[in-house]
């Protein structure tokens, strides 16, 4: 676990992400698909865009994943990079009948089930929110209210949180 602080941490708003949710929306699921994942900002222009793959034909040699194809450009030195690599999906059963994919996370030592990936600036590859080190706004801004009250009254962020848990 990283000891960066919460407000040096990228949030889950900062980045691009992949839902198995919006993927099954779309009718991804429904054996082989191949599209393109648009992200847009708040004036409706293309920001990003993202080829994908999905394969879950059930005894086929590249059954449940997904193929992604981007290029990701270095801030830094203004590189362009072509990635093209695969994500694993596994199917789980639901209690009610039907089956739910997850998204397996590709860091090397994950293998995480999730539902969103994420691909934050800076960085080549998606991934799982705790791969990434990520943080969600919310807790961004609870923690910096927590922070600024403590110090206004001269007490540590300790000492605030055991008063809230005892009031």
């Amino acid at each position: 676990m990283s000891t960066t602080c919460y407000s040096e941490r990228y949030t889950v708003e900062d980045c691009l992400s992949i839902s198995v949710f919006s993927l099954r929306k779309w009718y991804y699921f429904s054996g082989r698909m191949k599209g393109e994942v648009l992200w847009r900002n708040h004036a409706g222009d293309v920001q990003n865009t993202l080829g994908i793959q999905v394969s879950t034909v059930e005894g086929d040699s590249q059954s449940k994943n997904v193929w992604l194809k981007y290029a990701a450009i270095h801030n830094s030195t203004g590189e362009i990079t072509i990635l093209d690599y695969e994500i694993k999906l596994v199917s789980i059963p639901c209690h009610y009948g039907g089956n739910r994919n997850w998204f397996l996370c590709p860091t090397e030592n994950c293998g995480k089930r999730v539902g969103i990936l994420y691909l934050p600036p800076n960085e080549t590859h998606f991934a799982c929110r705790h791969c990434h080190h990520l943080t969600y706004q919310s807790c961004r801004d609870s923690h910096g209210y927590l922070y600024r009250f403590a110090h206004a009254f001269g007490m540590t962020e300790k000492k605030v949180k055991k008063l809230i848990r005892e009031y």
